[in-house]
C-alpha cells in the first residue's frame, strides 16, 4: 500500500473485475446494473515458522480506509494456501467463460467479436 489510499493487492482488482463483468452482462442482457465496487479485500502476510497474518481492508464505505489486522497463526496459513488454489482453479477453468460466450453468441449478442444492444 502507498500513502495515496489505494489497493495494491489482486483482490482488489478481482472484485473489481467482478462488478465490471456484471455490469457488462446486465447491459448487453438489459438487466439491471450490479452494486458499485465495495473497494473491500483481503491480504495475507506470510511471518515464516508456517505462520500468516491477515489484514482485511475496506478502502471505499467509510469516509477514510479501515483494516483489521488477524495476528499471525499456521491455521491462517490453511486458509492464505486454500485462497490462493481457489483463484488458480477459477483461472485455469475457461468452461464457465466458454458457455457464457456460447449464450451470447446464440442469443445474437455477440456477432464476430462485437456485441448487439438488444431491442
Amino acid at each position: 500500500m502507498t500513502s495515496v489510499g489505494t489497493a495494491k493487492a489482486g483482490t482488489f482488482s478481482e472484485g473489481a473485475a467482478r462488478v465490471v463483468a456484471a455490469s457488462l452482462i446486465a447491459e448487453l442482457q438489459g438487466g439491471e446494473q450490479p452494486p458499485a465496487y465495495a473497494g473491500a479485500g483481503t491480504c495475507y502476510i506470510e511471518f515464516g515458522g508456517d505462520r500468516v497474518g491477515r489484514v482485511d481492508v475496506d478502502f471505499l464505505s467509510g469516509p477514510s480506509p479501515t483494516g483489521s489486522f488477524t495476528e499471525p497463526s499456521v491455521a491462517l496459513a490453511g486458509d492464505k494456501q486454500h485462497f490462493g488454489s481457489s483463484r488458480r482453479a477459477r483461472c485455469s477453468d475457461f468452461n464457465g467463460y466458454r458457455r457464457t460466450t456460447r449464450r451470447l453468441v446464440a442469443g445474437g449478442m455477440v456477432e464476430k467479436g462485437r456485441t448487439r444492444r438488444r431491442s
